[in-house]
């Protein structure tokens, strides 16, 4: 039979769907640390950032990179998930809509010149970075006591997880449980985690709600 953390019954129990909560890819951390380490450092070879006053703009985006990698490591394995969808979503690809609006909007202006990346790297230094460091420490279980905004939210960082995590998928991701298939350190060479979610849990958890 399989076990299931708190948080993933607490998270069942408000409607998220929670078969892809373990899983990550490590194209998704790669992701956000191009985004908060390398980005922000190529802007600052190039000399398209911000100056003056706001020149600390690319070097908070790098401390942020920084502090949201020692983070992730930290995590237990069943929090990473939410915190490597936390980070790509509302820290990379946040900041990567948002540049690309900037940036197209300089070109049709023929205004490219310049300090043109400063506003993008200040909203991501200013909103991304701590909102994705702000929902990765706080985990699922704490998001989710959020009030009005904790479902919901949970709800869009777990959107797909399964289908993105499966292009990328660390160690042998299974969406179907939300567990990484691994062979446990028995004389049985039994497979398990206990990131499992049964079946059982999850139609119970449903019925119940």
């Amino acid at each position: 039979a399989g076990m299931s953390t708190p948080g993933l019954r607490l998270a069942s129990k408000h409607g998220v769907d929670v078969s892809g909560a373990g899983q990550w890819g490590v194209a998704m951390v790669f992701g956000v640390l191009f985004i908060f380490l390398m980005h922000p450092l190529i802007h600052f070879a190039l000399g398209d950032s911000c100056d003056g006053l706001l020149a600390w703009v690319p070097w908070l985006k790098v401390a942020e990179g920084v502090a949201w990698m020692v983070l992730f490591r930290r995590l237990d394995p069943d929090q990473r998930g939410f915190a490597a969808h936390a980070g790509m979503k509302l820290g990379a690809l946040l900041y990567a809509a948002v540049w690309t609006l900037w940036i197209s909007l300089l070109a049709w202006r023929g205004d490219l010149e310049g300090r043109a990346n400063c506003v993008p790297d200040s909203f991501g230094a200013l909103v991304c970075g701590p909102l994705m460091l702000a929902v990765s420490a706080l985990n699922m279980e704490h998001c989710l006591g959020v009030p009005v905004l904790g479902s919901p939210l949970a709800r869009l960082l777990l959107a797909n997880a399964c289908r993105t995590s499966k292009r990328s998928s660390h160690e042998g991701l299974n969406c179907r449980t939300g567990l990484a298939d691994r062979e446990a350190d028995s004389p049985k060479g039994s497979r398990g985690s206990p990131l499992e979610i049964s079946d059982d849990d999850l139609e119970s958890n449903k019925s119940g709600s």
